[in-house]
């Protein structure tokens, strides 16, 4: 196919944008300059005005490029000068059948093209950094706001037996990381040991490989050794020793390895409901009465607005809602129902983020003083950059439902598990896939004792 040769029309309309200046075509690629695409003389493709058409024009016009170069021969190529208008390209020996052997010892590229494709990289790469990197970067500076508490391995190394060691190292348990989610009965703000006990103790397993998510409570009245061989509910860890010795307490008893938390009071996990625009939840009739006493309570408490449910259904919960749901035990299923609806707000609200991570950060100072945690900067950041591939699979309670009872040991009503040792059996098979799971000497000792004082083998 033949190329268009450059005419007189094309000059008049280079003079009369360009009168005087020292504009080029052979500069253009180095210094682009003003004006538009149709007036440089190589620019083949922006000259037609059907692009599907012309595109095809222009793959035609490349393999006759190509075949006159295989056959020795090249077509000559033009350029503007301004007092001579447009002059075919000579040879280095000065005439004008085109360039010599040296010049044709590859096909001329359409170098334009493959510029343009390299300079947009940036481009792309730019925006992602803006949209992705600086509220990253933002929410990273203002998490100095969080209570940090930082925990290191050392810290809870006597409660991780040596079976979990080397299950970490090299069994199940590699390549999974185990974090406590603690959620305390503290209004005021204060998220310390005392007058706190965890109402909410959720172990979120994390499978580094594929980013799934496993979520196990476990129940807060469950008889443990809560720490140097007092045995209680579990929650009463947290009043003894705070976060430190809930983990501890984790690992000893349930063969595990966390050395992280992540802790939050009633307050705080309001106003992380408010922060992503509510929850949805299917509010049945008997939740309704329960849901709204104890948002009243807390309103009172916080200065938070009470609104009142006023009917059953699917619905969007506010924070206070949301929290006061979270704390409903009242209804079938008691407790066990409870840390259920627990698990479904925590599951809820992490969806909410992953669908909008942009307006949960634009939130996420208002909420660093309601959250303790004992990840570090680095921690954090890792975990936000993945948490856009996690996702939640399976939640359940702990002991399980087959393997536990509620009875009385001395003046208090525990929940008991049956025993112990098949409890973390279960556990492990649910976690990790570890159903040929032997529990560790200590867990057997406990598991012994509990039985014996509860009178359940």
């Amino acid at each position: 196919m033949k190329k268009r040769v450059p005419d007189e029309e094309d000059a008049k309309l280079w003079d009369d944008e360009y009168q005087g200046s020292s504009y080029d075509t052979d500069s253009y690629d180095q210094n682009p300059g003003p004006g538009p695409a149709r007036y440089d003389a190589y620019d083949r493709y922006d000259r037609y005005e059907d692009p599907e058409e012309d595109y095809g024009r222009y793959q035609d016009e490349e393999e006759d490029d190509e075949r006159d170069y295989r056959g020795g021969r090249e077509k000559p190529r033009y350029y503007y000068d301004q007092k001579k208008g447009w002059v075919k390209e000579k040879s280095r020996g000065g005439s004008d059948r085109g360039p010599s052997r040296s010049r044709r010892e590859a096909p001329r590229s359409n170098s334009r093209r493959v510029k343009k494709k390299h300079r947009a990289l940036p481009i792309v790469l730019l925006i992602l950094i803006l949209v992705i990197g600086l509220p990253l970067v933002w929410l990273l500076a203002r998490i100095r706001g969080m209570q940090a508490d930082g925990l290191s391995f050392t810290d809870v190394a006597d409660s991780i037996s040596e079976e979990v060691k080397n299950s970490m190292s090299s069994g199940p348990m590699a390549g999974y990381r185990n974090i406590a989610i603690l959620g305390v009965d503290s209004i005021t703000g204060s998220l310390d040991e005392g007058n706190n006990r965890s109402d909410v103790m959720i172990i979120a397993s994390i499978n580094e490989k594929t980013g799934d998510i496993k979520l196990m409570s476990v129940y807060r009245d469950t008889y443990l050794d809560v720490g140097d061989g007092t045995y209680a509910k579990a929650n009463a860890a947290y009043a003894y020793g705070g976060p430190t010795q809930t983990v501890e307490m984790l690992n000893k008893n349930l063969d595990l390895n966390i050395t992280d938390y992540a802790v939050v009071g009633f307050e705080g996990i309001a106003r992380i409901v408010d922060a992503v625009g509510g929850v949805e939840i299917d509010v049945q009739q008997d939740e309704i009465e329960h849901l709204n006493n104890y948002q009243l309570t807390m309103s009172q408490e916080t200065g938070m607005e009470d609104i009142p449910v006023t009917q059953p259904g699917l619905q969007t919960l506010n924070g206070l809602q949301a929290t006061a749901y979270c704390r409903i035990r009242y209804t079938a299923g008691n407790d066990f129902k409870r840390t259920e609806r627990q698990r479904e707000v925590l599951t809820k609200v992490f969806e909410k983020i992953k669908k909008n991570p942009i307006k949960a950060l634009a939130s996420a100072n208002a909420l660093m003083s309601y959250v303790k945690t004992s990840m570090n900067m680095g921690e954090l950041s890792t975990l936000a950059v993945q948490a856009f591939r996690f996702s939640i699979q399976e939640s359940t309670g702990f002991p399980n439902e087959d393997l536990r009872t509620v009875g009385y040991i001395g003046d208090q009503s525990c929940v008991i598990p049956i025993t112990l040792a098949k409890n973390v059996t279960w556990l492990h098979g649910e976690l990790f896939g570890d159903t040929d799971y032997t529990p560790s000497q200590t867990v057997q000792d406990i598991s012994a004792h509990v039985s014996q004082v509860s009178g359940y083998y």
